[in-house]
């Protein structure tokens, strides 16, 4: 064999070489090995984020979608692979594609990058999903594309319409409260004055009529601020006995004028035990505001029906969507249309304040919620049921009083049959014309009435005179009314007292009314009133 066939040894220095390139290689790999393991943790780990994130991940390419994580098909309501490959538009509702578009647009050229937009997409059923959202720039598939973090709000936008329409309701009831003090102590000028004129005048005078109309009017005036008055905050209330079934026949005649002619009306008063307590002007609001909303349902007319019927609970009960009622008989008021009807998602915000489906400008949105409001100031219950085309039901419960209707004797009498005996009474009333009008009523009714401009005069009146009755305005200018009474009972312990007020809230009252001994007056109110609520504060002294 020759020597240049045989295998070169490598030499010690050569193999140590050998052996430090291949430990670096083995190294190499080992790291390479690891740092793909890593990035197969981190991508399992971001992937796992994804798929488990409260908020939807979608990537959109083209315009159209390439990836949507489990979230985002929950929220728009598709199944698993249908989201990918679909149009990015088909589940952006139309009015707010061109927004969506023009913020993807800006934030993919690094404008606003960190802004969050807000947009409206469209679920599969073709509900609205409200939703706020993230823009940002990526990869997919070795190309640029675009990816939307995407938070549904729709709650959370309820929530805040909700507040919004409470605080517009807060500004109303405020609004309103001030309104109705002022108008209220005016009107009670107005139809006192009159009726003065009036019973002087005698009926055949050519004037009476005219003056008594005015009366008319005035107290039409009074009883349309009574209804503003329910968006107030809880007031003061003439609650009576009210038998419905008497109620609903006696409106049937305003219903038939009030209702279109292609409307037929049907009232069935069918309760064995119809006493309420409550209103009698609130009784007659939901009437009325659920005559007009099935009216203004039946376009092309219908029937729309009335009846009234018992149901009692054992046990408290979940009544629809917004009332829990207490065990007990409830007197039921059933208000049927053959209407246009209304979907689920309709009828989850008709009790809204200023909700309407009425585009041409007939509806304010207030009807329905003035009904809410009525049935909650009496711990009643609405049960509301309504399908497109097949019209709407109503179910209005409210506790059934086990009072007559029957008025006292007393009740029936004139004013100028319940006459004082001389007693005085103390008037603390800051506006001079009811001022005048109430002590010229007083001394009409045989009373020897003592007039006091505020709470320091009316103690110095006090200080000086014995007084039985002292009759007085809320609005106490000077000195709080709570502070007034207190020192006049002191005075006076045997004294009688009757509040008024335009406008008054239960709690301000509390603050005062001695365990049921005290009165209370609605301004405006006439002669008969004040002669009757005299009358029966002073009973209460024997």
């Amino acid at each position: 064999m020759s020597e240049s066939r045989k295998s070169k040894v490598p030499s010690a220095a050569e193999f140590a070489v050998f052996k430090e390139d291949r430990r670096k290689l083995e190294s190499s790999l080992a790291a390479s090995r690891k740092a793909q393991d890593r990035l197969t943790k981190e991508r399992d780990l971001y992937r796992d984020f994804i798929e488990r994130a409260n908020e939807g991940v979608i990537v959109i390419q083209d315009m159209t979608i390439r990836f949507a994580n489990p979230r985002m098909r929950e929220m728009t309501g598709y199944a698993a692979g249908e989201l990918t490959g679909m149009p990015f538009e088909r589940i952006v509702q139309p009015e707010e594609f061109p927004r969506m578009v023009d913020a993807r647009r800006g934030a993919a050229g690094g404008e606003n990058a960190a802004a969050i937009y807000s947009g409206a997409l469209k679920s599969k059923s073709g509900d609205t999903v409200w939703v706020e959202f993230t823009c940002g720039i990526t990869e997919y598939d070795g190309r640029p594309a675009e990816f939307l973090i995407i938070r549904d709000i729709t709650d959370l936008k309820a929530l805040r319409d909700r507040f919004l329409s409470a605080q517009k309701m807060e500004i109303t009831a405020r609004l309103v409260g001030g309104i109705a003090h002022d108008f209220n102590n005016l009107l009670m000028a107005i139809m006192n004055y009159s009726a003065f004129i009036k019973s002087e005048l005698g009926p055949n005078s050519p004037s009476y009529h005219d003056v008594e109309e005015i009366g008319v009017m005035g107290s039409r005036a009074a009883a349309l601020i009574k209804r503003l008055l329910i968006f107030s905050k809880p007031q003061a209330l003439d609650v009576l006995s009210v038998d419905v079934n008497k109620q609903l026949v006696g409106m049937e005649k305003m219903l038939c004028h009030f209702l279109r002619e292609d409307i037929e009306i049907v009232i069935l008063p069918e309760a064995k035990n119809a006493m309420v307590e409550m209103d009698p002007s609130h009784l007659e609001q939901i009437i009325m505001n659920l005559a007009v909303n099935s009216r203004d349902a039946m376009l092309e007319g219908g029937r729309f029906t009335i009846s009234a019927d018992n149901r009692s609970f054992g046990a408290r009960e979940k009544l629809g969507e917004f009332f829990e009622i207490e065990a007990g008989k409830y007197l039921v008021l059933r208000f049927s249309d053959t209407g246009a009807g209304m979907d689920d998602k309709i009828k989850k915000y008709i009790f809204e304040p200023f909700f309407t489906t009425k585009n041409d400008g007939r509806g304010t949105g207030l009807g329905l919620s003035t009904v809410l409001s009525i049935v909650r100031l009496y711990h009643g219950g609405i049960i509301v049921e309504s399908k497109p085309g097949r019209g709407t039901t109503f179910e209005i419960f409210l506790p059934v009083s086990h009072k007559s209707s029957a008025r006292k004797d007393e009740d029936l009498l004139d004013a100028a049959d319940i006459r004082g005996s001389g007693e005085t009474v103390l008037v603390v009333e800051g506006v001079t014309a009811v001022r005048d009008v109430i002590t010229r009523m007083l001394s009409r009714l045989g009373y020897n009435a003592i007039a006091a401009r505020h709470a320091e005069e009316a103690l110095v009146v006090a200080d000086l005179s014995k007084i039985d009755v002292l009759l007085a305005d809320v609005v106490m200018p000077r000195m709080s009314l709570k502070s007034m009474t207190a020192q006049i009972r002191k005075l006076h312990p045997e004294a009688r007292m009757i509040f008024m007020a335009g406008y008054a809230q239960s709690e301000e009252l509390k603050e005062v009314v001695s365990d049921g001994k005290d009165g209370f007056l609605q301004k405006p109110f006439i002669e008969a009133a004040l002669a009757k609520k005299i009358r029966e504060i002073l009973g209460k002294n024997t």
